[in-house]
């Protein structure tokens, strides 16, 4: 988790960002309030460039979404019910990797994409 921690420090300065580790898939939903923007990471999801990661991203702020939740699943994935609640599933990569390297790929991409919305080098 150390890792993490040291994404979250670098992302924080450029938007309000936490992360939560929910095991029961049946809490997933409930951790969900219906006006968040769900984005699913799945083996089946859309490849988005870095660049086009964050115009995604800049495009959602500004378009006024309070919270967008990114959600990593088990090693099973996700069910029907989950990935319906998705309003974007993306993909991290075409390669199977666990949550936790997994976590490490999605905290780097949301990093580089706040330096990018804020031309920060």
């Amino acid at each position: 988790m150390d890792l993490i921690d040291q994404y979250l420090k670098k992302i924080k300065p450029f938007e309000k960002i936490a992360f939560k580790t929910i095991k029961d898939e049946k809490n997933w939903l409930k951790s969900i309030d219906p006006a968040d923007h769900v984005w699913i990471c799945d083996e089946n999801g859309e490849a988005l460039s870095s660049k086009q990661f964050s115009k995604n991203i800049s495009q959602l702020r500004d378009g006024g979404i309070r919270r967008l939740v990114l959600m990593i699943g088990g090693p099973f994935g996700f069910s029907d019910e989950v990935k319906k609640r998705g309003n974007k599933v993306l993909l991290l990569s075409p390669m199977v990797m666990n949550q936790e390297v997994a976590l490490t790929v999605l905290m780097e991409q949301i990093f580089r994409a706040y330096t990018i919305i804020n031309n920060h080098p």
